[in-house]
Protein backbone atom coordinates (compact mmCIF):
# COMPACT_ATOMS: atom_id res chain seq x y z
CA UNK A 1 0.00 0.00 0.00
CA UNK A 2 1.06 3.10 -1.48
CA UNK A 3 0.34 6.90 -0.33
CA UNK A 4 -0.49 8.61 -3.24
CA UNK A 5 0.82 12.38 -3.32
CA UNK A 6 -3.04 13.59 -3.07
CA UNK A 7 -3.64 13.97 0.86
CA UNK A 8 -6.63 11.44 1.70
CA UNK A 9 -6.29 9.30 -0.55
CA UNK A 10 -3.91 5.91 -0.94
CA UNK A 11 -3.27 3.01 -3.10
CA UNK A 12 -4.56 -0.24 -2.77
CA UNK A 13 -4.05 -2.87 -5.52
CA UNK A 14 -3.55 -0.23 -8.80
CA UNK A 15 -6.77 1.90 -7.49
CA UNK A 16 -7.29 4.96 -5.90
CA UNK A 17 -9.44 5.15 -2.60
CA UNK A 18 -10.30 8.13 -0.21
CA UNK A 19 -12.04 11.59 -1.13
CA UNK A 20 -14.29 9.77 -3.80
CA UNK A 21 -15.50 7.37 -1.45
CA UNK A 22 -15.70 9.24 1.93
CA UNK A 23 -18.18 11.53 0.09
CA UNK A 24 -20.33 8.95 -1.27
CA UNK A 25 -20.66 7.68 2.39
CA UNK A 26 -20.56 11.14 4.14
CA UNK A 27 -24.01 11.30 1.42
CA UNK A 28 -25.19 8.41 2.81
CA UNK A 29 -24.98 9.59 6.26
CA UNK A 30 -26.88 12.42 5.40
CA UNK A 31 -29.77 9.98 4.18
CA UNK A 32 -30.02 8.67 7.07
CA UNK A 33 -29.49 11.56 9.69
CA UNK A 34 -32.59 12.96 7.14
CA UNK A 35 -34.98 9.46 7.76
CA UNK A 36 -34.06 9.77 11.95
CA UNK A 37 -35.18 13.47 11.83
CA UNK A 38 -37.84 13.14 9.67
CA UNK A 39 -40.50 12.62 12.11
CA UNK A 40 -39.41 15.12 14.84
CA UNK A 41 -39.40 17.65 11.93
CA UNK A 42 -42.68 16.51 11.53
CA UNK A 43 -44.46 16.62 14.29
CA UNK A 44 -42.63 19.86 15.26
CA UNK A 45 -44.28 21.21 11.86
CA UNK A 46 -47.55 20.29 12.71
CA UNK A 47 -47.74 20.55 16.54
CA UNK A 48 -45.61 23.84 16.96
CA UNK A 49 -45.14 24.89 13.61
CA UNK A 50 -48.60 25.13 12.31
CA UNK A 51 -50.14 26.34 15.47
CA UNK A 52 -47.74 29.80 15.12
CA UNK A 53 -48.74 30.44 11.89
CA UNK A 54 -52.33 29.46 12.54
CA UNK A 55 -52.29 31.90 15.50
CA UNK A 56 -50.00 35.02 13.53
CA UNK A 57 -53.34 34.51 10.68
CA UNK A 58 -55.79 34.75 13.47
CA UNK A 59 -54.09 37.76 15.15
CA UNK A 60 -54.50 39.77 11.65
CA UNK A 61 -58.38 38.95 11.31
CA UNK A 62 -61.39 39.59 12.43
CA UNK A 63 -63.16 36.07 12.93
CA UNK A 64 -67.05 35.97 14.86
CA UNK A 65 -68.16 32.22 15.86
CA UNK A 66 -69.95 30.73 13.58
CA UNK A 67 -68.95 33.45 10.67
CA UNK A 68 -66.31 33.84 8.17
CA UNK A 69 -62.99 35.72 8.49
CA UNK A 70 -62.39 38.88 7.32
CA UNK A 71 -59.13 40.81 7.01
CA UNK A 72 -58.13 43.78 10.20
CA UNK A 73 -55.17 44.60 9.48
CA UNK A 74 -52.99 45.66 13.27
CA UNK A 75 -56.63 47.23 14.34
CA UNK A 76 -56.64 44.28 16.85
CA UNK A 77 -53.44 45.56 18.04
CA UNK A 78 -54.19 48.87 18.21
CA UNK A 79 -57.79 47.96 20.06
CA UNK A 80 -55.43 45.21 22.33
CA UNK A 81 -52.83 48.23 23.81
CA UNK A 82 -55.29 50.94 24.16
CA UNK A 83 -58.66 49.49 25.02
CA UNK A 84 -58.45 46.03 26.60
CA UNK A 85 -58.41 47.04 30.32
CA UNK A 86 -57.38 43.47 31.38
CA UNK A 87 -53.98 43.35 28.96
CA UNK A 88 -52.00 45.14 31.09
CA UNK A 89 -52.83 43.32 34.40
CA UNK A 90 -51.82 39.99 32.19
CA UNK A 91 -48.68 41.02 31.10
CA UNK A 92 -47.71 41.96 34.58
CA UNK A 93 -48.86 38.67 35.67
CA UNK A 94 -46.96 36.89 33.02
CA UNK A 95 -43.39 38.98 33.37
CA UNK A 96 -43.99 38.59 37.67
CA UNK A 97 -43.98 34.90 36.72
CA UNK A 98 -41.37 34.61 33.81
CA UNK A 99 -39.37 36.71 35.60
CA UNK A 100 -39.84 36.22 39.88
CA UNK A 101 -41.72 32.67 40.77
CA UNK A 102 -39.67 30.36 37.55
CA UNK A 103 -36.12 31.45 38.80
CA UNK A 104 -36.95 31.52 42.51
CA UNK A 105 -38.41 28.17 42.44
CA UNK A 106 -35.24 26.71 40.57
CA UNK A 107 -33.50 28.29 43.31
CA UNK A 108 -35.05 27.06 45.69
CA UNK A 109 -35.57 24.09 44.28
CA UNK A 110 -31.78 23.63 43.64
CA UNK A 111 -30.71 24.44 47.28
CA UNK A 112 -33.47 21.90 48.95
CA UNK A 113 -31.93 19.20 46.47
CA UNK A 114 -28.02 20.38 47.14
CA UNK A 115 -29.12 20.43 51.11
CA UNK A 116 -30.25 16.93 51.40
CA UNK A 117 -27.92 15.14 49.24
CA UNK A 118 -24.99 14.55 51.77
CA UNK A 119 -26.07 12.30 54.85
CA UNK A 120 -27.81 14.12 57.21
CA UNK A 121 -30.06 12.66 60.36
CA UNK A 122 -33.74 12.45 58.94
CA UNK A 123 -32.56 12.90 55.29
CA UNK A 124 -35.52 10.07 54.31
CA UNK A 125 -38.49 12.24 56.13
CA UNK A 126 -37.08 15.36 54.47
CA UNK A 127 -37.61 13.72 51.03
CA UNK A 128 -41.09 12.62 52.10
CA UNK A 129 -42.00 16.28 53.16
CA UNK A 130 -40.80 17.40 49.92
CA UNK A 131 -41.84 14.84 47.59
CA UNK A 132 -45.79 15.03 49.36
CA UNK A 133 -47.13 18.12 47.36
CA UNK A 134 -46.44 16.40 43.71
CA UNK A 135 -48.16 12.67 45.09
CA UNK A 136 -50.56 14.44 46.48
CA UNK A 137 -52.63 16.20 43.82
CA UNK A 138 -52.26 12.70 41.83
CA UNK A 139 -54.08 10.50 44.84
CA UNK A 140 -57.18 13.12 45.21
CA UNK A 141 -57.94 13.38 41.66
CA UNK A 142 -57.61 9.18 41.61
CA UNK A 143 -59.63 9.18 44.83
CA UNK A 144 -62.39 11.49 43.13
CA UNK A 145 -62.96 9.64 40.71
CA UNK A 146 -62.90 6.30 42.82
CA UNK A 147 -65.72 7.82 44.29
CA UNK A 148 -67.54 9.89 41.59
CA UNK A 149 -67.27 5.85 40.04
CA UNK A 150 -68.54 4.04 43.25
CA UNK A 151 -71.99 2.12 42.38
CA UNK A 152 -73.37 4.91 44.66
CA UNK A 153 -71.48 7.75 43.50
CA UNK A 154 -72.54 10.62 41.08
CA UNK A 155 -71.81 9.22 38.06
CA UNK A 156 -72.88 6.08 38.28
CA UNK A 157 -76.01 7.76 39.80
CA UNK A 158 -76.86 10.19 37.02
CA UNK A 159 -76.13 6.88 34.92
CA UNK A 160 -78.79 4.67 36.73
CA UNK A 161 -81.15 7.39 36.78
CA UNK A 162 -81.50 7.98 32.97
CA UNK A 163 -81.54 4.13 32.12
CA UNK A 164 -83.23 2.38 35.23
CA UNK A 165 -83.53 -0.76 33.32
CA UNK A 166 -79.74 -0.87 32.98
CA UNK A 167 -77.25 -2.78 35.56
CA UNK A 168 -74.82 -0.34 36.50
CA UNK A 169 -72.21 -0.61 34.18
CA UNK A 170 -68.79 1.40 35.94
CA UNK A 171 -67.98 -1.76 38.16
CA UNK A 172 -67.98 -4.41 35.42
CA UNK A 173 -65.20 -6.12 34.40
CA UNK A 174 -64.91 -4.98 30.32
CA UNK A 175 -65.10 -1.53 31.82
CA UNK A 176 -62.00 -2.21 33.60
CA UNK A 177 -59.09 -0.43 31.30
Amino acid sequence: MALNVVEGTEERDGRIRGIASKNRRRRGDGRTAAGFLAPSLGGFAIFTLGPIIASVVVAFTVWPTGGSPTAAGFSNFVRLFTNDPNFIQSLKNTLIFVFAYVPLNLVVSLALATWISPRIRGQNAYRVLLFIPVVTPMVANAAVWQLSLLPSGVIDGIWVSRTPDMVSQFMQGRCVL
